[in-house]
């Protein structure tokens, strides 16, 4: 029934169970953020306040477009290092080597399982 709701071939597949609600964390952050500005401002931000909330909105735009492309750089290269990880791992467990060389080492299937469950299978 779930697979009706999706409306264009190209259209992602339906979201999985997941493991955290997203707008129950964005309203936590909201209201951190207007404590935060009571503590600084006195108040909350509030309209007709003398500032041109325009420019306010672009400028924090444009710092979003940033920080964006900031954590879309830094996880291609995270999911590239993960990927490393991984490949030494198989190819430690295709040669039968699948303990530690030494003390705080991971054996490879330690790594294999936690790059899994990451994966949320």
């Amino acid at each position: 029934m779930t697979e009706q709701l999706k409306t264009r071939p190209e259209d992602q597949p339906l979201p999985t169970a997941g493991t955290e609600c997203v707008q129950d964390a964005l309203i936590a952050l909201i209201e951190e953020r207007k404590q935060l500005g009571i503590q600084r401002y006195g108040s909350p931000l509030m309209t007709h306040n003398g500032r041109d909330a325009g420019r306010d909105a672009v400028e924090e735009a444009l710092d979003l477009a940033v920080y964006s492309m900031q954590v879309a750089m830094e996880l291609r290269d995270l999911r590239a290092a993960v990927a490393r990880v991984q490949a030494l791992a198989v190819a430690q467990q295709a040669e039968g080597v699948d303990g530690p060389s030494d003390v705080g080492t991971l054996w490879p299937s330690d790594v294999l399982a936690a790059i899994q469950q990451s994966k949320g299978r």
